[in-house]
């Protein structure tokens, strides 16, 4: 083994240890101390913050898709409309602009996603504050409008995306594949240049340590409401299944991808 590289690694682990050891007594002494001042307002605190919660859901809910829908269609229509337009004065050469009008499309993926996982929310919002009171008048209009609302959002998102991707593949012929297909993604990544999926591959990798960073936040909220405010272990449960799942999948197909390369 290389000694100077061995020398080398102990003095960055030695610099980077002592920044670890500080964010870690930080993150505790923070901890201690929420924890010592939630233990005195334990249940008027937690029960205070669920009232306040169900109050604005009840409120929010029956109108929440609509809105969320109203709202994002609007921003979706304008970029999906300004990418139409400048993709007909495309002169079929100039890549800077082809980069734009794809950028559009990127921001109008975003926003139905957006719309679809919040409408998502909304759904099982409704279902919390049993907005289907069949014995209340209120409770019945409310119930159409959150059923209407999701059923919106969930269409409005679908039908965005397999524009999108219709329009994509206008610009780029050699793409194939429809989102309709259960194998969509594959096919679509199969059919995208090396420029692209390096593209993909960089978001990825992104997404997983923000993903890793969120579960992580997650779990020490979970386990701070499991031990303050009998949330249970439900919740430290399900962040636990994402995170594995997230870390296993992300380690598997870096194993299955260098077993390709060896036997290439």
């Amino acid at each position: 083994m290389n000694k100077d590289k061995i020398i080398e690694n102990k003095k960055d682990d030695k610099k980077a240890i002592k920044g670890f050891f500080i964010i870690m007594i930080v993150s505790g002494l923070i901890g201690g101390v929420i924890g010592f001042l939630t233990s005195f307002a334990k249940d008027n605190l937690i029960q205070s913050v669920a009232n306040v919660m169900m109050n604005l859901l009840r409120v929010a809910v029956p109108y929440g898709n609509l809105i969320i829908t109203a709202v994002g269609g609007a921003f979706i229509l304008y970029f999906y409309r300004k990418a139409k337009f400048q993709f007909k004065s495309w002169d079929g050469d100039d890549e800077v602009e082809i980069n734009r009008i794809e950028m559009l499309l990127s921001y109008v993926i975003w926003i139905s996603s957006v719309i679809m996982i919040l409408s998502f929310f909304f759904f099982a919002a409704g279902l919390a504050v049993n907005i289907g009171d069949i014995f209340d008048t209120i409770s019945r209009t409310n119930l159409i409008l959150w059923f209407v609302g999701y059923f919106v959002a969930v269409t409005v998102t679908i039908i965005t995306q397999q524009r999108v991707v219709n329009f994509e593949k206008i610009i780029n012929p050699e793409k194939q594949g429809s989102v309709f297909e259960l194998n969509f993604q594959k096919k679509w990544v199969n059919t995208c240049d090396e420029a692209e999926r390096l593209n993909i591959y960089q978001s990825s990798f992104k997404a997983y340590k923000t993903v890793t960073m969120t579960c992580i936040i997650l779990w020490l909220f979970c386990v701070l409401g499991m031990t303050m405010w009998d949330l249970g272990i439900m919740p430290v449960a399900m962040v636990t299944v994402i995170w594995l799942v997230q870390t296993t999948s992300y380690c598997m197909e870096s194993i299955r991808i260098s077993k390709y390369k060896n036997e290439e």
